[in-house]
């Protein structure tokens, strides 16, 4: 139960700093255009991706959905199947 807690609030964290990096760039270009938008998706996953190489607990977890997904959805779902479905 304690790491679902702590998995559960790294998500959020990550949520909660995507939200304030697409303000900041709302913010600094004055639009929030799709290109705006486009590039705050990128930021999202670079930062997936520096969460998968360096956090244990959230690659375990991204593993876990990914084998989730593939029983649930398609045998063909793939890591990158699944990081563009937490964006």
């Amino acid at each position: 139960m304690c790491q679902e807690i702590r998995r559960n609030l790294m998500s959020q964290l990550l949520i909660q700093h995507y939200l304030n990096e697409l303000q900041t760039l709302r913010r600094v270009s004055g639009t929030s255009r799709e290109s705006v938008v486009r590039e705050a998706f990128k930021a999202l996953r670079e930062m997936i991706e520096v969460a998968e190489k360096d956090n244990d607990k959230f690659r375990k977890a991204s593993l876990k959905f990914l084998k989730h997904a593939q029983d649930t959805i398609n045998p063909s779902v793939t890591a990158a199947d699944v990081r563009e479905m937490l964006i």
